[in-house]
């Protein structure tokens, strides 16, 4: 049996009903809180969570990628950001970590190079 929920477009869910009638998310019995979390758990059409906006920060130094990745990682364990975007961003910080390496490598080796002329 099928979720006795109608949607706000009339249509009525497709999500397979509890005892009461209700899907999971749709089941009043439920607190929002638990659905929200089930939500986040990868629920509702696989919708990716950001919560609030993390705000763009310079990514330049190895501090820069230091404090971001404890910023997704304290979003992620309030539930604010789904799993998913943190994994990309993690992976992206990775990239720019050797990124900055590299830099900093060609910075150092540029200021040797410099040193051995004069």
């Amino acid at each position: 049996m099928k979720c006795k929920h109608i949607k706000e477009n009339g249509e009525r869910c497709k999500a397979n009903s509890m005892d009461n009638g209700y899907c999971y998310l749709h089941n009043p019995d439920i607190p929002e809180e638990e659905k929200r979390l089930a939500r986040i758990k990868g629920g509702e059409n696989n919708a990716v969570m950001i919560g609030d906006l993390i705000e763009t920060t310079p990514v330049r130094t190895s501090e820069d990628i230091v404090v971001l990745i404890e910023s997704v990682i304290n979003r992620v364990k309030q539930g604010v950001l789904d799993i998913r975007v943190a994994n990309t961003i993690g992976y992206l910080a990775g990239v720019s970590q050797k990124a900055v390496r590299e830099v900093e490598v060609e910075d150092r080796l540029k200021r040797i190079e410099n040193t051995l002329k004069e």
